[in-house]
């Protein structure tokens, strides 16, 4: 891999600045997110494991239609935009062309699915609806346009229609299909909203009234759907083969343990989100300043990692009980491998996102690709032997080759970026951490957490004081 050396003073990498621009950018999707979590701890103590169990099932297949329907359209969108502002009508008319072919697929499979799942039908089929929607959800522009701050507003207007909808209405166990009537509303306001928006900011979109070339859209687009559908199929294939291959109930459990670990997912994926233009505009410096800027974020976030996952562990049973009630027993167990999700996630990002920002996208979707395999074939052989926990297992196994390839591709194709002289000072601590809870939770469980927790808290300014200075300021 070629650098170009630096040229004078540049401005470099400063942490504390990250987590500033941190900070800010969670603000919306954090916010949506937490409403979301909120509504869904509801759902499953009204419903119960089995009803909430039959929701999730439904939600998981509407991931993938929603992909389908979207076909990469969104992230190609963003980018084209600024480029190409004719795009508008050919991404528009794809899309409603994409979302009548995904509804009759998704009534197909509604009227062919097993008894097992047969409560999932009029689910399926109310909550298809959403995808003649899909067309309308114009993130994408204001993404393209810098226009962020509309994006992460139309967000929460979505997630907060849901949630209001959820406390106000859901009383009763037999009241499933109202919430796919109230995610229906909920997307009809992000849609109107989406379009009051467009309309309001007078955006300077120029619509083509040449013959659409709807054909080459396609074609540009259909590599990064493919690309998101492989992201999807790690998470959510486990939580599918759990609904055909255990029942309704065992995926209650599954997806009480599988909800707070996607929603702590979102902020890691907002920190790689925020990193990315730094390590992108990094790509065109010298090797080193490369190094010195993906160290120091492996240094910090190593640290983030190892207290969630040790944190994870010691609170799952309290915190299970306490946010979906005493059904969700059986989720603890899960929770307890599941949360080891994040801090792989917080590790083998750096390795993902630096393949993106060099341009070598290729190896991160060989990584993603092998990674959704996997996933899906380790939960078949799992699942029957070890049920929710072998789902569990599974993806984390999943996860963990993930890893190993994209820090391959990373040691080949760029640098050495390795973990370990950067996780032994958290290990350390967290070995602390471990020793003060087990020595405490006789007592006290409640104390032996906020001590355990304290504990860490400690060792994080004692063995690593020098975490947030500044990087080098000159070339």
């Amino acid at each position: 891999m070629i650098f170009k050396q630096t040229q004078g003073q540049k401005d470099l990498f400063d942490l504390r600045q990250l987590i500033s621009n941190f900070s800010f950018l969670t603000a919306g999707e954090g916010l949506s997110k937490l409403l979301t979590f909120a509504a869904f701890t509801i759902l499953a103590r009204v419903f119960g494991p089995a009803d909430f169990g039959t929701l999730e099932f439904t939600l998981a297949f509407m991931v993938f239609f929603n992909l389908f329907v979207d076909l990469g359209t969104s992230p190609f969108g963003a980018r084209e935009i600024a480029r190409n502002r004719s795009l508008l009508k050919e991404i528009i008319t794809l899309r409603f062309i994409t979302a009548v072919i995904g509804y009759v697929l998704l009534a197909a499979i509604a009227f062919r699915l097993p008894e097992k799942q047969a409560s999932a039908r009029p689910l399926l089929l109310i909550y298809g609806l959403t995808l003649f929607g899909i067309p309308g959800f114009f993130q994408w522009i204001f993404q393209g346009l810098d226009q962020m701050k509309w994006v992460a507003l139309g967000s929460i207007i979505r997630q907060t229609i849901f949630a209001v909808g959820v406390f106000l209405l859901i009383r009763h166990p037999s009241q499933l299909l109202t919430v796919a009537v109230i995610e229906c509303c909920a997307v009809a306001g992000f849609v109107t909203y989406n379009v009051l928006a467009f309309r309001l900011l007078k955006l300077p979109i120029r619509l083509n009234s040449a013959a659409l070339d709807i054909k080459g859209v396609f074609e540009q687009s259909l590599p990064i759907g493919l690309s998101e559908l492989t992201w999807a199929s790690t998470w959510y294939a486990p939580t599918v083969l759990v609904g055909f291959l255990l029942g309704a109930t065992d995926l209650g459990w599954f997806s009480a343990a599988l909800r707070p670990v996607m929603t702590l997912h979102t902020f890691v994926w907002l920190y790689f989100y925020n990193l990315l233009p730094s390590l992108s505009r990094y790509s065109q410096n010298a090797l080193p300043q490369l190094q010195h800027l993906v160290r120091n974020s492996i240094k910090l976030t190593a640290w983030a990692a190892m207290f969630v996952g040790i944190c994870g562990v010691i609170i799952a049973a309290p915190m299970m009980t306490i946010l979906f009630g005493k059904g969700y027993v059986e989720s603890i167990r899960v929770f307890r491998i599941l949360i080891w999700m994040i801090p792989i996630a917080l590790m083998n990002g750096h390795y993902r996102y630096l393949l993106i920002a060099m341009n070598l996208q290729k190896y991160e979707f060989i990584a993603s690709l092998c990674t959704a395999v996997a996933s899906i074939l380790f939960s078949m052989a799992f699942i029957p032997r070890w049920k929710i926990e072998g789902a569990a297992a599974a993806l984390l196994i999943a996860a963990l080759i993930n890893s190993v390839l994209a820090y391959a591709f990373v040691k080949k194709s760029i640098a050495e970026f390795s973990l370990l002289p950067f996780i032994m000072k958290p290990a350390i601590a967290g070995s602390f951490m471990i020793g003060v809870f087990l020595f405490l939770q006789a007592f006290q469980p409640w104390l032996a957490i906020a001590a355990s927790i304290c504990v860490y808290g400690i060792s994080f300014f004692l063995l690593q004081p020098d975490v947030f200075r500044f990087m080098p300021q000159q070339s």
